[in-house]
């Protein structure tokens, strides 16, 4: 598999993720199989540029060509929205948690399960979403879906309560790393000669 054709594939998968949709999800919404979208993101299907274009515009994206000299400024650009789209995707995650940890303790008053995954939740508002936690955010978005298929199929709470806890587990595990290298990053270190001066 030629380097370019690596890229549109993992751009495609990394795509697909980020929607939270599962390789049979992308394929009903375009009508292929689940099988031929695996083949299309591990690089072993020789895609068309139709097949391309309908894939692209499912996950929200567009195929389009670049002047060779434009690349470097157009990277540049993907990388701002990209990261202005983190954002926004994880926001709207946690909201879409909020809601689900509400209707869980409004069906269950007493499972205390639901109210600590709304406190996680509500400890990462507005967060300050970077790379190191896409895969933590997929996690998160799988545990929620299962969380919510459940309860829509008439679940007991002792049905539920261990996807809770590794739910709130996920995004309190997001929280502790967030707020350490928030820590870390703001702690500076008094250099040597300020120490004198402070002693006089």
């Amino acid at each position: 598999m030629s380097a370019g054709n690596e890229e549109i594939a993992a751009s495609l998968k990394s795509a697909r993720l980020a929607m939270g949709l599962t390789q049979r999800e992308l394929g009903q919404r375009v009508g292929m199989p689940q099988s031929h979208i695996s083949k299309i993101e591990k690089g072993a299907s020789d895609l068309q540029v139709s097949s391309l274009v309908e894939l692209s515009r499912a996950l929200g994206l567009e195929v389009t060509l670049v002047p060779r000299k434009a690349v470097t400024a157009v990277e540049g650009v993907l990388r701002s929205v990209e990261s202005a789209n983190r954002g926004s995707r994880a926001a709207e995650a946690l909201a879409g948690q909020a809601k689900l940890a509400q209707r869980v303790e409004a069906r269950f008053p007493d499972l205390k399960e639901a109210r600590e995954l709304y406190d996680a939740v509500l400890a990462l508002k507005d967060p300050r979403v970077h790379r190191g936690y896409v895969a933590e955010q997929h996690e998160a978005a799988r545990l929620a879906r299962y969380i919510q298929t459940r309860l829509d199929g008439g679940a007991t709470a002792d049905m539920l309560k261990a996807k809770l806890k590794s739910l709130t587990s996920v995004l309190l595990r997001i929280r502790n790393d967030r707020d350490e290298n928030a820590l870390d990053s703001g702690s500076r270190k008094t250099p040597a000669h300020r120490l004198d001066e402070d002693d006089a």
